[in-house]
């Protein structure tokens, strides 16, 4: 049944086990007071109702027992509920916006905090009540978490009309501002920026955002430190901090989350008060004289210390038999560092006096020089092509880089959302997993243990590549420099 009027007049008048309500209520304005919303349906779940004498104006629509679009605003009766004896369910503190309840206190409940002593509304930290003294309609909010019954507002009855008293109306935000020292749940990253505790005082980043919250909203922080930050695993699961949002073992998380699709299937993510970026960090051995060995390989490097050897035990021996031939005495040591020293001058393109004009020694000396020019040339070119034009490729762009380098270490910060990249890729191509699981180092969630032990101070890190988050990086650089 629906219209499509633009003020919702409903006239209840019905008899709920004694409670006679024959009253004007939930108009418009009314609505409005529950919650500052305006909801598509009502949904009438009261007995002994006079249907036929409801008539409807409004652009919502009425239904009984159910709901079909929302938000929807559902009536009942407030004796309906079903008290447990005991409770072990943690109340949520974030309502569920698609359903609002205002339950008819047909025969008044004297005491209302008996409603915190139970889980009769499991997963609805606010509902509403509407009870009837005298002349007058009295809304009430029931708020589990503080165990507090908090007055919306009231109607009296004036010639036969309910009118909203306007000095008792207490806006949703002021309703709702103040927990009342509600203790909530809260994990941190124990971490300098981000948050951290010193002097029992929550400090960094989200802790200034969580002292905030604490004085505005009156509330209790029961903060426990972030083992692990989580993220999905192949199965479905997830863990670390989302596992224990999902399953409401904690009220928030205030702490600093990237946001990824995964996470975003258990959790809200509130507003961002940083950005920052994902990088590839490795080795680079520019800016040092080493660079001016990297020229050329290691085997050319080996190569050429044996040909200076080798040609100076030859142009030693052909000093020698020269010396010898002509009857001059020289002594086998100046001998051979005279041919050391010639061979070493050549190669770098030094010049050289020719020790004896013997026809061998000349052929020798032209043949080793023009070998060493040519050596020399191809150096010099590289060594400034080098420094004109510097390529460096990164060793890996992607996941899939990493297959066939059995020798490169990807160290991963396992439930980071750096590691669910990686969980991600190998769900979509199970294959890569089997190809580059050797490569993977997984380490815990902690860059200062790292930079200690092994990053900055182990020789092959050449073949070691971190995937980090970069502001966390840097500062922890900064940090481990300036506080030793």
């Amino acid at each position: 049944m629906s219209a499509t009027v633009h003020v919702l007049l409903l006239i209840f008048i019905g008899q709920c086990q004694g409670f006679q309500l024959d009253l004007q209520w939930l108009d418009e304005p009314i609505l409005k007071l529950l919650e500052d919303k305006m909801y598509c349906q009502l949904a009438i779940d009261l007995p002994d109702f006079d249907y036929e004498g409801l008539p409807i104006e409004g652009y919502q629509f009425i239904s009984f027992n159910q709901t079909d679009c929302s938000p929807t605003l559902i009536v009942k009766d407030l004796q309906a509920l079903e008290f447990e004896e005991t409770c072990n369910q943690r109340n949520h503190f974030v309502k569920n916006p698609q359903k609002t309840f205002l339950f008819v206190n047909s025969k008044p409940i004297e005491d209302l905090n008996t409603l915190f002593q139970s889980c009769a509304m499991k997963d609805q930290p606010y509902f509403f009540i509407l009870s009837k003294v005298e002349k007058q309609l009295i809304i009430e909010e029931v708020q589990v978490y503080a165990q507090k019954v908090v007055k919306v507002s009231e109607l009296n009855l004036i010639k036969s009309q309910w009118n909203i008293n306007e000095s008792s109306i207490q806006p949703l935000h002021q309703r709702r501002s103040n927990f009342h020292g509600a203790k909530v749940s809260a994990h941190f990253d124990n971490w300098v920026p981000y948050g951290y505790l010193e002097n029992g005082q929550f400090l960094g980043y989200n802790g200034d955002l969580g002292t905030m919250i604490v004085e505005k909203l009156n509330l209790t922080l029961d903060l426990k430190p972030i083992k692990l930050y989580g993220v999905k695993l192949s199965n479905g699961s997830f863990t670390g901090t989302l596992q224990d949002l999902q399953y409401n073992k904690i009220d928030v998380a205030m702490a600093s989350f990237t946001y990824v699709p995964e996470r975003l299937e258990v959790s809200d993510a509130a507003f961002t008060i940083m950005t920052s970026e994902s990088k590839l960090i490795f080795w680079k051995n520019s800016g040092s004289v080493v660079i001016f060995g990297l020229i050329f390989s290691q085997e050319l490097w080996l190569s050429l210390i044996a040909i200076i050897l080798i040609a100076s035990l030859y142009f030693f021996i052909d000093l020698k038999l020269n010396a010898d031939a002509k009857g001059v005495e020289a002594g086998i040591l100046p001998i051979f560092a005279v041919a050391i020293v010639t061979n070493v001058k050549a190669l770098f393109a030094i010049g050289h006096e020719t020790p004896t004009k013997a026809l061998s020694i000349k052929f020798y000396l032209f043949s080793y020089g023009l070998c060493a020019a040519i050596l020399f040339w191809c150096y010099t070119g590289l060594l400034v092509s080098y420094f004109t034009a510097e390529t460096v490729e990164q060793p890996i762009v992607t996941f899939s880089d990493l297959e066939g380098k059995p020798n490169l270490r990807l160290i991963l910060f396992e439930g980071t959302a750096i590691s669910q990249s990686y969980l991600t890729a190998i769900e979509k191509n199970p294959k890569l997993k089997s190809a580059i699981e050797e490569n993977i180092v997984w380490k815990q969630d902690n860059y200062e243990e790292l930079m200690d032990d092994e990053f900055f101070h182990e020789l092959a890190n050449q073949n070691l590549i971190l995937l980090v988050d970069s502001r966390t990086f840097y500062y922890t650089i900064f940090r481990s420099k300036f506080s030793s």
